[in-house]
């Protein structure tokens, strides 16, 4: 499972043939190069979704998904070894002519639970009159009260409150600002939380999921 940001990056790749940045370049490349030589399946959909939600529509991701989708057998693996090792700046651009049309744009439990405590988060950790403790505690037993515990919104709302993670920091104290970093914030705990659903079950399946992230941040909370 790949995160927005990730998938971002290979996007501008594709459609442009390259990458200013040297390091994620080299990044990209090493991702894609160990996944088909691992013959191991990466999976874009929470991604595309994000991004559908943020355009309220399905036109654009769907047209990233026929991108995506191309890339696997366009490109010979040679390429992302050249990427990955610095040999080459620039791959061949990628287009889709026949698009196939996709459904993103659609309602995710894991985000609507984590965009509700987001926004109980945000209350809570502004208000500069209430203690931290009182803040943990009226968060959690909100939680219980009316939807499922995740033990990532937990560490993620420590850490904030810890100073150790800057979310809230040049934010606007308004409404639309808010809302906006509040939902940035509730798509990458869905992340989390979904791949966890996915990974619970390991022991007893055949399929191992991965989940790959260039956010610090995410990284801390797991």
């Amino acid at each position: 499972i790949i995160d927005r940001n990730i998938l971002t990056h290979l996007i501008r790749l594709l459609t442009t043939g390259e990458l200013k940045d040297s390091f994620i370049r080299k990044e990209i490349g090493s991702l894609m190069l160990w996944a088909q030589f691992n013959s191991i399946s990466i999976n874009s959909g929470f991604a595309l979704s994000e991004y559908a939600h943020g355009k309220k529509q399905n036109e654009e991701a769907s047209a990233e998904n026929n991108l995506f989708l191309k890339a696997f057998n366009f490109y010979p693996i040679q390429v992302w070894l050249d990427l990955a090792l610095d040999r080459r700046k620039t791959i061949p651009v990628l287009s889709v002519e026949n698009q196939i049309d996709y459904t993103f744009y659609e309602e995710y439990d894991h985000f609507k639970m984590h965009f509700l405590e987001m926004l109980v988060i945000a209350r809570l950790f502004l208000d500069k009159e209430m203690e931290v403790e009182n803040k943990f505690r009226i968060f959690h037993t909100w939680v219980y009260d009316n939807i499922l515990i995740c033990r990532y919104t937990s560490i993620y709302f420590a850490l904030l409150l810890s100073g150790k993670l800057k979310t809230f920091n040049k934010v606007i104290p308004e409404y639309q600002s808010l809302v906006k970093k509040c939902k940035n914030q509730a798509w990458d705990l869905s992340y989390l939380s979904l791949w966890s659903t996915l990974y619970h079950g390991e022991g007893e399946s055949d399929t191992i999921y991965l989940f790959s992230t260039f956010d610090n941040e995410l990284k801390d909370i797991f």
